[in-house]
């Protein structure tokens, strides 16, 4: 079973499939160490479709433009830490930006993922998450607006 720390909700279902498809992916062939030519066609085209995603994830207005192996490090409790580099381009300045992404892994499946080092001005994930409250708020607004409406009296010219 695959879990991921902290992901709960409709997104939730659809990071865990994605982050198991890149688990198996670059677990699977992190002998090549990063995506070159002696990279099977089909295992690039997978690791660029699930890293376009996490790219997107972290800054959607930034463009993809590739991966790389990170290496392996012992995690802190009897599980391994599988770093993957993403790179690409800021949809602001066309300025270079990358971000890792940091899969703890162990017997029971994948314990943990987590954004690591990255040169953006906001965190990886921030502007979705400013996104999501926006439209929340919006939500919230438009409903406070109905129900006010709602609860008013009505006039009816003659």
């Amino acid at each position: 079973m695959v879990r991921v720390a902290g992901s709960t909700g409709r997104w939730g279902g659809v990071l865990r499939v994605w982050v198991a498809v890149l688990v198996l992916a670059v677990g699977s062939f992190c002998g090549a160490a990063r995506a070159d030519d002696a990279t099977p066609d089909w295992v690039q085209r997978l690791c660029n479709s699930v890293g376009e995603t996490m790219y997107g994830f972290a800054w959607p207005t930034a463009t993809y433009h590739g991966w790389s192996f990170a290496g392996l490090a012992p995690a802190s409790d009897a599980g391994v830490d599988l770093a993957v580099r993403l790179d690409g381009e800021s949809g602001w300045d066309g300025s270079y930006l990358y971000t890792f992404v940091i899969l703890t892994v162990d017997a029971n499946g994948i314990r943990n993922l987590r954004w690591g080092r990255n040169n953006g001005t906001f965190a990886p994930g921030a502007t979705v998450r400013i996104m999501a409250n926006a439209v929340a708020d919006l939500e919230r607004q438009y409903e406070a607006s109905q129900t006010q409406d709602s609860s008013s009296p009505r006039l009816i010219p003659n």
